[in-house]
């Protein structure tokens, strides 16, 4: 899964994105506390880390 497609996926969910230098910042207002850090990659996530995201993000 790329970049862009997890933002888009997080987007959906009700996920505020805001633009870092290295990473992209999800918050939601509907968990708060929880700041999901997104690596700016142009290849593919790695597995781990982007388990650890959805995991985090509620939606695996």
């Amino acid at each position: 899964m790329t970049e862009k497609e997890i933002l888009r996926l997080l987007k959906n969910n009700g996920w505020k994105i805001t633009e870092g230098t290295r990473h992209h910042l999800a918050i939601n207002p509907n968990h708060p506390g929880v700041r999901i850090p997104i690596p700016r990659h142009k290849k593919d996530i790695p597995p781990g880390t982007l388990h650890q995201i959805l995991r985090a993000a509620g939606l695996k």
